[in-house]
């Protein structure tokens, strides 16, 4: 087995693991129950409903990349459909949250990052390829800023809406990097 593998492997495991807990138990701390159960809600929301845009085809994605002689074309018909979706599930929300004042703004903020899981097909293409080394140290980047800046916020005394601005900010530097270390920004206009 690939000794580079094994250690990036870990390494991002590791740190996901250890940033998760230690963050999230001082942020538990710092912004008191009821933000923090605020927090759990809107991420736990969002969480559920970016399965939708994936729709379960993750591994189906994953093997048909692989192989696939027309990778522009289905790699573009993902995007759309999820776009698609994405939007759908935005309105959703939109509506469904008029009722819920006090979580509304919250959920329609952090709704940015299903917008990021459109282009989740990217990691499939990267892990397709045997890009594991490679996808394991971009998600160690991101999970590096994202636990950075939550750090900075819990430093600064800054509100539960920074941290909501920390977690897009951390899927988007992971998005980012991805498609950029993938196939590229001009892949994803050609393919739509």
């Amino acid at each position: 087995m690939n000794k580079d593998y094994i250690i990036w492997s870990i390494a991002e495991r590791g740190f996901r693991l250890l940033s998760g807990f230690l963050l999230y138990a001082i942020l538990a701390k710092y912004i008191g129950v009821k933000d923090f159960g605020i927090l759990n809600l809107v991420t736990g929301v969002i969480a559920i409903l970016s399965t939708l845009i994936y729709m379960g085809a993750d591994n189906y994605n994953l093997y048909r990349i692989k192989d696939n002689k027309n990778l522009d074309v289905f790699i573009g018909s993902i995007l759309v459909v999820r776009s698609i979706v994405f939007f759908i599930l935005f309105w959703v929300l939109f509506f469904a949250l008029k009722n819920f004042p006090d979580i509304r703004g919250y959920i329609l903020v952090l709704s940015i990052t299903m917008f990021f899981a459109i282009f989740s097909v990217f990691i499939q293409y990267i892990q397709s390829q045997g890009y594991f080394v490679l996808f394991s140290k971009l998600s160690c980047i991101s999970l590096f800023f994202g636990a950075a800046i939550k750090i900075f916020g819990i430093y600064t005394n800054q509100s539960l809406l920074f941290f909501i601005c920390a977690i897009i900010l951390e899927n988007l530097i992971l998005t980012f990097l991805i498609v950029k270390y993938s196939k590229g920004f001009c892949y994803v206009i050609d393919c739509v």
